[in-house]
């Protein structure tokens, strides 16, 4: 929790594993294999058009040569931002030996744009500004015009300083900023700097916020 980790692969991709996450490599095929088991981790792909990367995640399956995506596992779906080049992205289901096998059509993603199943593996496309939603990669998370039960539920999975929220009023409250996501403290100062909550409880593992 709170960590972040840099991996460089033994063709040179490189990967970066966000908080709380674990990714498993199989090199040994034809291809170049990884299962994102948990979390969220951005993949920057060293191209060999010999050896597809492919990556999967839950019911999703990413292929690449080479480019730079970010995936990430979340309540109980799948979101694959591409922030660079193109990938295809197909269902997957389990096949012999614990693998995963593709199944049905590919669907394409441009840069800038990013694939999102929900809890029951619906999928859709959505574009969004891919510089911001891989933020982390740099220890700040940016939020603009977001709702703060869904910014403390972001900023919770980075931290054992877990945030509340007392009062449900405040939950569609619109948070905007940049932030350290470890530094729940300070982002609890800011709130209250802006009038948006304030603290009514504070110890060393729990945060309770509670209307001004």
């Amino acid at each position: 929790v709170g960590e972040r980790s840099f991996l460089v692969l033994t063709d040179g991709s490189r990967v970066t594993l966000n908080t709380a996450s674990a990714v498993r490599a199989d090199y040994s095929g034809h291809d170049r294999r990884l299962t994102l088991l948990r979390g969220e981790a951005f993949f920057d792909v060293a191209k060999d058009p010999t050896r597809p990367f492919v990556v999967t995640a839950g019911s999703r399956q990413v292929i690449a040569v080479g480019t730079a995506f970010n995936v990430r596992l979340q309540d109980r779906g799948v979101r694959v931002t591409l922030v660079e080049g193109k990938v295809r992205v197909m269902r997957s289901r389990p096949a012999a030996a614990g693998a995963q096998e593709p199944t049905g059509p590919a669907v394409t993603l441009v840069a800038g744009s990013a694939l999102v199943t929900d809890a029951n593996d619906v999928e859709h496309v959505e574009r969004l500004n891919a510089d911001r939603a891989t933020s982390w990669r740099k220890g700040k998370l940016v939020f603009e015009g977001e709702r703060l039960a869904d910014v403390v539920a972001e900023m919770n999975r980075y931290s054992r300083e877990t945030l509340e929220i007392a009062d449900p009023a405040l939950k569609d409250r619109k948070v905007s900023g940049v932030f350290e996501p470890t530094e729940g403290h300070a982002f609890a100062g800011a709130l209250e700097a802006y009038g948006i909550a304030r603290v009514a409880q504070e110890t060393a593992t729990r945060i309770v916020l509670d209307t001004p």
